[in-house]
């Protein structure tokens, strides 16, 4: 019984490095895109917490994280929410954030 128990293991295993690097291969794009999909589900989160809060404290936040995450949240805002927010910050920031997004964008 061992010996059979022993044979089904050794032939369920893969047989080589290939097999298991094609087998990553596989998988490998599944979770670039789950991880991919909850980035994006977590942006849109943040992105209405931020939504709900007075835009000058919204701003107060957004003002300390990188320009990428506050370009990334801003896009996911209603319009007007985002606008209350970026009059909110210096005209310098408001500028190359604008500016960013309207760069998002256009490669869209």
């Amino acid at each position: 019984a061992l010996k059979i128990e022993t044979a089904k293991l050794i032939s369920a295993r893969p047989k080589s490095i290939e097999e298991i690097t094609e087998t990553e291969k596989i998988q490998a794009p599944q979770t670039s895109e789950l991880v991919e999909v909850e980035l994006t589900n977590g942006i849109k989160q943040l992105a209405k917490i931020y939504s709900s809060m007075k835009p000058a404290d919204a701003a107060k936040i957004l003002n300390k994280m990188e320009t990428k995450l506050v370009v990334n949240l801003l896009a996911n805002m209603k319009n007007r929410t985002a606008a209350k927010i970026l009059s909110s910050f210096t005209p310098e920031k408001a500028a190359r954030i604008s500016k960013k997004i309207s760069d998002k964008f256009a490669q869209i």
